[in-house]
């Protein structure tokens, strides 16, 4: 038997992001100016664990959803208990708050160690499911940092699943292709790249989600060593928009036309047409080399 812990985040809504979203001084995002929603991944991470609790054909497996993030973050529990989560912990501590993917993931570790102790009683029978990576951080460090703060082997950027001679066998993304990796032996953490299988919310149960009980734990229950912006490793010194691109786009057909203008740009220096002039001491222009 195999239980499974899924971390999910809440996230700002990308296609609202106001100005005012950041604070100027600190650098870090202002969540309660946002509308704030579950990261995509880590839902889709929620479904691909729901389907390797049903496809192990294990009717005892139990499934467990963690995040951490303020008081408001029981959102995405309570989305998670309408779907598929069976039990869920809240994570939260304004000590907690301002913390790196190190500071994040280090917390995170002992508190997914508290709930195979002392939740699921489950030994090393789980894995740890996540998304890939989450919308406004954008790290994909954070599962992989788990993994290596538990001690435990990490199986990136997975797209399916399948049961076989009582072990998981992963389908992963690899360059040029994909792999399949199985599970020797657990535990493992999983990050989900894509599952488009989505779950949908009962009515039965999203009105249990709202009045399910919900584990939350403080910054004391975890006693990790490595919290909010003391713990971490980097900080955000700050925060800007990009600037405004002065690139043109200029549509030629001629093919004498298109050499005449990339020389005349070279001249002028103008990486619109070419980059950096490639000028030598005697004046000769010379293209760059291709690498």
């Amino acid at each position: 038997m195999s239980d499974y812990i899924v971390l999910v985040k809440q996230v700002p809504d990308v296609s609202q992001i106001t100005d005012n979203a950041f604070d100027p001084e600190t650098g870090t995002l202002v969540r309660s100016r946002l509308a704030n929603v579950i990261n995509e991944l880590d839902a889709q991470a929620l479904a691909f664990a729901n389907h390797m609790k049903k496809i192990s054909g294990d009717a005892k497996a139990r499934l467990v959803a963690l995040t951490m993030g303020p008081p408001m973050a029981d959102e995405v529990l309570r989305y998670s208990l309408a779907r598929a989560a069976d039990q869920v912990v809240l994570l939260t501590d304004r000590a907690l708050g301002g913390a790196d993917t190190v500071a994040t993931a280090n917390p995170l570790a002992y508190a997914i160690r508290r709930i195979t102790k002392e939740l699921l009683q489950c030994g090393d029978d789980y894995l740890v499911v996540s998304g890939m990576q989450s919308v406004d951080g954008d790290t994909a460090q954070v599962p992989a940092q788990i993994a290596e703060e538990l001690g435990l082997p990490c199986i990136a950027y997975v797209t399916g699943a399948e049961y076989k001679n009582n072990r998981f066998e992963f389908t992963r993304i690899i360059s040029g292709g994909s792999q399949i990796v199985a599970t020797k032996k657990l535990p493992a953490v999983v990050t989900v790249a894509k599952y488009e299988y989505p779950l949908f919310a009962t009515f039965g149960g999203t009105r249990w989600a709202k009045k399910a009980p919900m584990v939350q734990w403080g910054a004391n229950d975890i006693q990790a060593p490595q919290i909010g912006a003391k713990g971490s490793k980097t900080a955000v010194i700050r925060v800007f928009p990009p600037g405004k691109s002065t690139r043109k786009c200029k549509q030629i057909s001629d093919v004498k036309e298109l050499a005449r203008t990339i020389v005349e740009g070279f001249k002028k220096g103008d990486s619109q047409a070419g980059g950096s002039t490639g000028k030598k001491a005697d004046g000769k222009y010379t293209l760059p080399k291709r690498r």
